[in-house]
């Protein structure tokens, strides 16, 4: 059996975590305008619930374990990229499709699904 010599974070980019909330966090931004199903909307929470929770428990319970130094990946270029396909590629230019479709490109360009 495989045991663990640390509860650090060791290996988990807290930069990628900030952006899985942020992804979350936009594209579910119509949690309380549409209402689908009670399952889809405690599914939303908890994804929001646990992203914000991973992302807190790295910035403060485990700071000492992060090294921004070894976290190297190049955010803004995921961010420019959401942020240049979101205006380009939408439905309608209002506010909530804009901010969803920056979070569904961003989280599709990060996992290769281009």
């Amino acid at each position: 059996m495989f045991t663990f010599p640390s509860s650090a974070p060791l290996g988990i980019s807290f930069k990628t975590q900030a952006l899985y909330a942020t992804v979350f966090l936009t594209r579910y931004t119509d949690l309380f305008t549409n209402f689908q199903s009670v399952y889809n909307s405690i599914m939303k929470v908890i994804f929001i619930a646990s992203s914000l929770y991973i992302v807190y428990l790295m910035k403060f319970k485990f700071k000492a374990t992060n090294d921004p130094r070894l976290d190297t990946f190049k955010v803004q270029y995921i961010i420019g990229g959401a942020a240049a396909l979101a205006l380009i590629a939408n439905y309608a230019f209002t506010i909530q499709e804009v901010k969803r479709l920056e979070g569904n490109e961003s989280c599709m360009i990060w996992t290769g699904f281009t």
